[in-house]
């Protein structure tokens, strides 16, 4: 029961309820004689920010309309270093931060449906002819994560794209640690090791695992892992004496597009 206008309302016997979900302005509104919408009869589960349509009807009577926007503070991994999974369809969620973008020759950052890699939401972006250094970046808080995952795929094998690049700033000029990119030979690079050839339009599962920051004794080392599969072990850095990063960037060297998911650090 609600209450309306002071008074309690019980639910209208014999009405049919459909509803459609998802990012605001991104679906159509039910009503009684469209064919959008699905009938609601169990209560909905909500895990990112959705807007719902809805539409309540019974034959010899008006439709009663109605719509609201239901917004998801939170995130899916909230316990990580980092993580962002693109589900809050833009690039200025909490989880945690936003996204910034750096130059202008993108012709497209966008985050769209049934680009991640299990259909949901992923990020794609098309780079520039420039080979200019443009894409998105992220200000990182000098997190020291013992292991880092996320998913990449590109839709061709003659640019340089896809790269994924984590830094540190040290008096006041960035050091990287740890740079991953599809290079125009056909293979998968990070830092200086090459790997495999690369199938276009398929997303590859990257892990850096076991993550050994400097200790003034070694180097500052990683594992790096294919869907699963490891390739390397103890690849160093290419800046041995960071002690963090503070600087996550994403980007393209060519005229390519590359598909970015489920960005994870902890």
């Amino acid at each position: 029961m609600t209450a309306v206008n002071g008074r309690r309302r019980l639910p209208l016997a014999g009405a049919t309820i459909k509803y459609t979900r998802g990012p605001t302005g991104s679906q159509q509104a039910p009503t009684s004689d469209n064919t959008a919408g699905i009938e609601y009869n169990q209560p909905l589960s909500i895990d990112g920010t959705t807007t719902i349509h809805t539409v309540c009807f019974k034959p010899g009577m008006l439709e009663s309309v109605a719509s609201a926007t239901y917004i998801i503070t939170g995130c899916d991994c909230q316990n990580d270093l980092f993580c962002y999974d693109f589900e809050t369809n833009d690039l200025f969620g909490i989880c945690p931060g936003y996204w910034q973008t750096d130059g202008s020759n993108y012709t497209s950052r966008e985050v769209l449906p049934n680009a991640g890699q299990s259909s949901s939401f992923g990020l794609t972006l098309i780079g520039s002819s420039s080979r200019a250094r443009d894409g998105l970046f992220h200000h990182l808080s000098d997190i020291a994560p013992s292991e880092i995952s996320f998913y990449v795929a590109t839709m061709t094998t003659t640019g340089n794209t896809g790269y994924f690049s984590l830094s540190q700033s040290i008096g006041g000029t960035g050091h990287y640690g740890i740079v991953f990119h599809f290079a125009d030979d056909g293979t998968m690079h990070v830092n200086d090791v090459s790997y495999d050839s690369y199938q276009i339009s398929r997303y590859y599962f990257i892990e850096f695992r076991n993550i050994q920051w400097n200790n003034l004794a070694a180097s500052s080392t990683f594992d790096f892992y294919v869907d699963g599969s490891l390739v390397a072990s103890t690849i160093s850095f290419m800046d041995p004496n960071l002690t963090g990063f503070d600087f996550l960037m994403i980007y393209s060297l060519d005229a390519t597009q590359v598909w970015y998911d489920d960005i994870i650090m902890f």
